[in-house]
């Protein structure tokens, strides 16, 4: 029986040229997909290389101890840091409730093949305040990364965030209060925003949570700790505008009151003056000296009395004085923290 022969040295090197060629266009196409899903993280990667960040955004990115993760996207954002004007032209149009200030920005655009992010964030060089770009700089990054992440990402970590703030808010009213701004949005927006509300604000949340946050800062309870230093300041100072107010209410009702009384005393004194005076100047007025020794004498005692709650009375306006004093030097406390909180007006 006789064997087949051998496939010829032309045809044998056909068939390794097109298994090459097949395995080629295998790994092309591998290759593409990968390239395609992680076109996003190449275009970061390539924008943070080429961004030169000055020393403060080093800084910053030390200071919230950052992963490198997290510092390939926040430097591919070429974040920005400025105190003027600029600041809020950067960042115009960005919502925010009335009266609150805007400490930083994320304006971002996705034509559907790249996100075109940037970060702006505002100077604030008010010593008492001291960590909080750092904190707008964390929040705003969580933001980018928010944008980033794919629509099962999202989708998984959408309920968790959302439980987490339900149970927070039970025993935080000011939580409550600050995510009160947010009830007209989607739910994917609001948790966009408690994306980065938490993790910058909030020191122990669920397991899951903390796993998240852990791939973006190697320290996050340090930028909840610099959040809770700059707003300490805050609420000390409101704390104490509460209770001056409070002071300054209870010092003017007791004032209104006692001198509605004092007022009232005195009318009658003065009517039982006029009376004496009259008994005095009348033949038998008082049935003895010392019946009219008494009536003056009683006379004297209530006029004294009058004279020292006068007196008591006028002390506690002087120290409500005092008081209103102490309440508008904090007001303008509170009005030089919020002017460090916002860029100058523009001039011209």
């Amino acid at each position: 029986m006789r064997l087949p022969d051998p496939p010829s040295p032309r045809r044998r090197g056909r068939l390794v040229g097109g298994l090459i060629a097949v395995v080629l266009v295998v790994v092309l196409a591998v290759a593409g997909w990968l390239a395609w899903n992680a076109r996003q993280s190449i275009a970061d990667w390539i924008s943070a290389a080429s961004f030169r960040p000055e020393p403060r955004i080093t800084a910053i990115v030390e200071a919230t101890t950052m992963t490198p993760a997290a510092e390939r996207v926040f430097l591919a954002t070429a974040p920005t840091l400025d105190a003027t004007q600029g600041f809020a032209a950067d960042c115009a149009g960005v919502g925010v409730a009335e009266g609150a200030h805007v400490l930083g920005c994320h304006v971002s655009t996705d034509d559907g093949f790249l996100i075109r992010d940037r970060i702006h964030l505002f100077e604030v060089t008010d010593e008492r305040l001291a960590g909080v770009v750092e904190v707008s700089a964390a929040h705003e990054l969580l933001h980018a990364v928010w944008s980033r992440l794919g629509d099962a990402e999202r989708a998984a970590l959408t309920p968790v965030l959302l439980a987490a703030y339900q149970e927070l808010a039970a025993t935080d009213p000011g939580l409550a209060e600050r995510m009160a701004v947010y009830q007209e949005v989607t739910d994917a927006q609001f948790a966009n925003e408690l994306h980065s509300i938490l993790g910058t604000e909030v020191r122990e949340l669920p397991a899951e949570l903390e796993a998240h946050y852990a791939g973006f800062f190697a320290d996050r309870a340090a930028i909840v700790g610099m959040h809770e230093g700059y707003r300490a300041v805050f609420d000390e100072l409101a704390a104490r505008v509460d209770a001056l107010q409070g002071e300054l209410e209870a010092i003017r009702a007791e004032v209104e009151a006692r001198t509605a009384v004092y007022d009232e005393s005195l009318a009658r004194l003065d009517a039982d003056i006029v009376d004496f005076n009259v008994r005095a100047q009348t033949p038998g007025g008082f049935d003895s000296q010392a019946a009219f020794a008494a009536a003056r004498a009683d006379l004297v005692a209530r006029s004294d009395a009058l004279q020292a709650e006068r007196e008591a009375i006028q002390a506690e306006i002087a120290r409500y004085d005092e008081l209103r004093a102490q309440l508008e030097a904090l007001g303008a406390q509170g009005a030089a923290l919020d002017a460090s909180l916002a860029p100058p007006a523009s001039v011209g």
